[in-house]
């Protein structure tokens, strides 16, 4: 951790974890290796800028690689992360179907 990170590990989570399209971006990841463009659609066609800040973000953090022939891709630290929300997207999508059910 470097001095502007909260000295705590699960902090430091949280607070890369809360940035804006950060979670979006892993979770797009999970389905595979893509460009900088493929990322950018997959993501909502969110901005170039936004992009590349979260993807900064995520290689210091050791999430994210790049690779000259795949382009952004999870790390295997990355990938054991997104495993810990397959119960939260399967509470999601339960929820989602309530919601829906009771509207």
């Amino acid at each position: 951790m470097n001095d502007k990170q909260p000295t705590r590990p699960i902090v430091a989570l949280i607070d890369l974890l809360s940035k804006k399209w950060v979670l979006r971006m892993l979770w797009e990841l999970n389905k595979g290796a893509c460009t900088f463009r493929e990322l950018q659609l997959r993501c909502g066609d969110v901005s170039p800028t936004i992009i590349n800040r979260r993807i900064k973000d995520l290689h210091g953090a050791k999430l994210v690689s790049k690779s000259s022939s795949n382009g952004y891709k999870l790390t295997e630290q990355g990938e054991e992360l997104i495993q810990l929300f397959y119960p939260v997207n399967e509470f999601a999508t339960r929820w989602a179907a309530k919601i829906s059910d009771e509207e």
